[in-house]
């Protein structure tokens, strides 16, 4: 096999990869982090944004470093953000999912 063979044969391989994670179920996070139990009320959450396009602004008043991520429903949730005290993050979210909430990893 000559080496452009090899390299659309790679090539396929990997986009039938990508085609199969592409129908994994939206339960499923792209990080290791598994979604725990919501977030405590001391990690404030603000979303905006209208239809698919979302921000969420993560603020952290617990006293203590948090590590959250967010939940959407019926798309892929956020990676695991580790919050030190009285920090904020903001979340940007594009898809067809929506928010669902804040949960612990």
């Amino acid at each position: 096999m000559n080496a452009r063979k090899k390299i659309a044969v790679a090539v396929a391989g990997a986009m039938a990869c990508a085609l199969t994670s592409l129908s994994a179920p939206a339960s499923a996070a792209p990080s290791d982090a598994t979604a725990g139990g919501t977030a405590p009320a001391c990690v404030y959450r603000y979303v905006t944004g209208s239809g698919s396009t979302l921000l969420i602004s993560i603020t952290n008043q617990c006293g203590k470093t948090m590590r959250v991520q967010v939940v959407i429903a019926w798309d892929y949730d956020s990676d695991c953000y580790v919050i030190p005290d009285r920090k904020n993050v903001v979340v940007a979210y594009s898809g067809t999912g929506s928010y669902d909430r804040l949960a612990v990893c």
